[in-house]
């Protein structure tokens, strides 16, 4: 598949083609380095370590999507940004549960609809089928 979409391609098309496989590839390699646990201790340190890395990876995404991809639009580097963010976790959703019943308990407490598997889930769809057409226009780079 070409990277570089073009004004026939559908907007999912267009998504798949800028999300950078290698900022997934990387979440995904990390993510297969922490199995889930269910102590509270190990979620814990897990989570912090995975979502330690995360942060990097999406740190470096929008020099990867400017550098390598050559892609110039700001809005579309910032989205595609974010919807790495959101791809990520909804990936890892079972781990998120997890550490959102530990956190919540301890520090975010009256924040529980951030770490909502429902609202999280939601909200991928409502980023993939509504945002994606409005946002990544048919001529993109």
């Amino acid at each position: 598949m070409q990277r570089t979409p073009s004004s026939d391609d559908e907007p999912l098309d267009r998504l798949f083609k800028l999300l950078p496989a290698e900022s997934t590839a990387a979440f995904l390699l990390l993510r297969g380095l922490f199995p889930v646990e269910s102590t509270r201790d190990s979620i814990i340190v897990e989570m912090g370590i995975l979502y330690g890395l995360t942060a990097l990876i999406v740190v470096l995404t929008p020099f990867l999507l400017r550098r390598v991809w050559n892609v110039r639009d700001v809005k579309i580097i910032a989205f595609m940004t974010m919807t790495f963010i959101i791809w990520a976790l909804n990936i890892d959703i079972e781990r998120v549960v997890l550490a959102s019943e530990y956190l919540i308990q301890d520090v975010w407490s009256g924040f529980e609809f951030v770490l909502n598997p429902l609202l999280l889930k939601g909200l991928l769809i409502v980023w993939a089928v509504t945002l994606v057409p409005l946002v990544i226009p048919k001529k993109t780079v």
